[in-house]
């Protein structure tokens, strides 16, 4: 990680209350309204390959559903200083190789 900005940005995203401010803005109502955010929390999961993680690093949340069961969602970021119309490709290559 190399690159200035992803540190910047990756060491303020490990702050928890900067991670839950974040995501109450720019996620949709509609999903804001099913999660606890108060509940959010940093996993010890990774979804990077072997080979990757010797050049990014990721952070990956748990947030408990605002309904009360003992269900998690977990939230998983991808940043990017350039738009990629692949990134939801990349997401799912990260989740399904994992």
């Amino acid at each position: 990680m190399d690159n200035i900005h992803d540190k910047y940005l990756k060491a303020q995203l490990m702050k928890i209350e900067n991670a839950m401010a974040f995501l109450g803005s720019t996620l949709p109502n509609d999903m804001i309204r099913l999660l606890e955010l108060s509940s959010l929390s940093i996993s010890p999961n990774s979804y990077l390959t072997g080979e990757l993680k010797e050049l990014f690093a990721d952070i990956v949340y748990d947030c408990r559903l605002a309904d009360g069961n003992d269900s998690y969602c977990t939230v998983l970021l991808e940043h990017k200083s350039y738009r990629d119309p692949h990134t939801t490709f990349q997401l799912g290559s990260y989740i399904f190789e994992g």
